[in-house]
């Protein structure tokens, strides 16, 4: 009774953990064009400064309106990526270890297979 969600990927990743990590990621970029399709109407139709503007309506919506809903999706973005990094944290930390390694100038890989070069 897994209704599809139970499996694993070529990488040995859960299908569940793929999913969620997409729904994420489509959640974060539909945020991410909300807040910049909201910023830029407001930096570039409505009227700057707290008295210009405030009840006019841009757009079917006013100016505390498009405020609200740039703020909104600004704050679910910084919560989304925290429970992005968290997700990837694993990935995170062997990429950043594996940066550190000293990697051995004079080998080479044939067919799975480490050997030295010859001169």
């Amino acid at each position: 009774m897994n209704n599809g969600w139970i499996g694993t990927s070529e990488r040995g990743e859960t299908v569940s953990r793929l999913k969620t990590n997409y729904l994420i990621d489509l959640i974060l970029t539909t945020l991410f064009f909300a807040v910049a399709g909201t910023g830029l109407v407001m930096y570039f139709l409505i009227p700057s400064g707290i008295p210009r503007g405030h009840y006019v309506v841009y757009m079917g919506l006013t100016k505390a309106n498009w405020i609200w809903i740039h703020s909104r999706a600004g704050i679910l973005i910084v919560f989304l990526i925290v429970v992005h990094l968290i997700l990837h944290s694993q990935w995170i930390i062997r990429t950043t270890k594996s940066f550190g390694r000293k990697e051995n100038k004079n080998t080479i890989c044939e067919r799975d297979t480490v050997t030295d070069k010859v001169r």
